[in-house]
C-alpha cells in the first residue's frame, strides 16, 4: 500500500515539475522576445492546465506582439472568463480591442470594428467614412437606424443634414438643421449653415424668375444658362431643372442637324423624368421626333397622345389633336399619291 502510495505521488511530482517545466519555458521564450517559440509552449501547458488564467493572458500577449489581433483577443477572452476580476487583463483587452478596431477600420473591415465595438459613436464613425467616400445609401441606412432610436441625437441629425447637403438636397438637410437648433439655439456652425442655405435659395429663385421669363420669350439658350444657375445654387429645384432641360431641348431642337435633335429628345426625355404627368414634354418630343425623321409617324403620334391623355384640357392638347389630324391627312395623301404613280 505504501509503495502504491509512493508511486502515486511520484508521478504527480513528476507532472507537476512537467507543468513547471513548460511553463517556465514558455516564460523565457516570452521574455526573450521568441514569441512564435513561447506560443507553442504556452499551447502545451495550457493543454495539460485548461484553467491557468496566467497562461491564457501571456499567450495574448505573444500574438499581440505579432500583431495577431483576432488570436490575441481571443486568449485574452478566456483569461477574462477565468479571471474577471483582473484589472490588468480589462485594461490589456481594450487595449487590444481599440487597436484591432482601429485596424480593421484601416481596411474597411467595419463589421469587424462594431464586432469588436457595437455602439452608436462606432456607427457614426462608420456613417461619416462612408459619407467622406461617397457611399451616401451605406451612410443613410446607419444614420437611420440611430435616428430611430434617439431623433434628437445632435450627432446623427448634423451627418444626416451633410449627407443631404453633399447629395444636392438642401431642404432635406435644413430639416436636420433645423432640428438641431430646437436643441442647441446658440450653435453657430449650424446657423452659418442654415443661413447659406437661405442665401442660396434666394439666388436660385432669382435666376429660377429670370430663366422662366427668359424661356417664355424663347431665348432658349441664355434661359438654359440662368436656369443651371440656379440648379447650381440649389440642386433639388424641381422646377428649375425641369425649365432646364426644356430650355436646351428646344435650343437644340431649332437646329437642322439630325444629331442635335437626338440630344433634344435626351433633354426633353430629362424633363419628362422630372414631371411625368405634364403634356409639354410629350409635345416636344412629338415635335423632335417629326422633324427627326418626316417619314416617322410612329413616335410623333404616341407623344401627342400622350400629351392629350396627361392634360386632355389644355392648349397643348388642343395643338397635338390638330398634329395628329395633319399627320393622318399626310399620310393619306402620300398613299394616294404612291398608288397612283403604282398604276402608271
Amino acid at each position: 500500500m505504501r509503495k502504491a502510495i509512493s508511486l502515486f505521488v511520484l508521478i504527480f511530482l513528476s507532472m507537476v515539475v512537467s507543468c513547471s517545466t513548460k511553463s517556465n519555458l514558455a516564460d523565457d521564450f516570452f521574455n526573450a522576445g521568441n514569441y512564435e517559440k513561447a506560443i507553442t509552449e504556452y499551447k502545451k501547458f495550457i493543454e495539460e492546465n485548461p484553467r491557468d488564467w496566467k497562461a491564457y493572458a501571456r499567450l495574448g500577449e505573444c500574438y499581440r506582439n505579432i500583431n495577431q489581433a483576432d488570436l490575441a483577443l481571443d486568449a485574452y477572452n478566456k483569461a477574462f472568463k477565468l479571471n474577471p476580476n483582473s484589472n490588468n487583463i480589462k485594461d490589456n483587452l481594450k487595449a487590444i480591442r481599440t487597436k484591432a478596431s482601429e485596424k480593421y477600420f484601416s481596411e474597411k473591415r467595419y463589421d469587424k470594428v462594431l464586432e469588436l465595438e457595437p455602439d452608436d459613436d462606432v456607427r457614426l464613425k462608420i456613417s461619416e467614412r462612408f459619407i467622406s467616400e461617397g457611399e451616401y445609401n451605406k451612410a443613410y441606412k446607419i444614420l437611420d437606424k440611430l435616428l430611430k432610436t434617439d431623433p434628437n441625437n445632435i450627432d446623427v441629425n448634423y451627418q444626416f443634414a451633410v449627407l443631404y447637403k453633399e447629395t444636392g438636397r438642401p431642404e432635406k438637410a435644413k430639416i436636420h438643421f433645423d432640428k438641431i437648433i430646437e436643441i442647441e439655439p446658440n450653435n453657430k456652425e449650424v446657423l452659418r449653415e442654415l443661413e447659406l442655405i437661405s442665401e442660396r435659395r434666394k439666388g436660385a429663385e432669382k435666376y429660377f424668375r429670370k430663366g422662366k421669363e427668359l424661356y417664355d420669350y424663347a431665348v432658349y439658350y441664355e434661359s438654359y444658362e440662368t436656369l443651371k444657375k440656379s440648379v447650381d445654387l440649389k440642386p433639388d429645384y424641381k422646377d428649375a431643372e425641369y425649365y432646364m432641360h426644356l430650355a436646351l431641348g428646344n435650343f437644340y431642337l431649332k437646329k437642322d442637324d439630325v444629331i442635335v435633335i437626338w440630344e433634344a429628345i435626351e433633354e426633353f426625355g430629362n424633363a419628362m423624368e422630372i414631371y411625368i404627368k405634364r403634356a409639354e414634354p410629350h409635345y416636344l418630343l412629338g415635335l423632335a421626333y417629326e422633324k427627326k425623321d418626316k417619314k416617322d409617324y410612329k413616335f410623333p403620334i404616341e407623344e401627342y397622345n400622350r400629351a392629350i391623355e396627361l392634360e386632355p384640357d389644355s392648349k397643348i392638347a388642343e395643338i397635338c389633336k390638330e398634329k395628329i389630324k395633319q399627320f393622318y391627312k399626310n399620310k393619306k395623301e402620300i398613299e394616294k399619291m404612291e398608288n397612283f404613280w403604282r398604276r402608271k
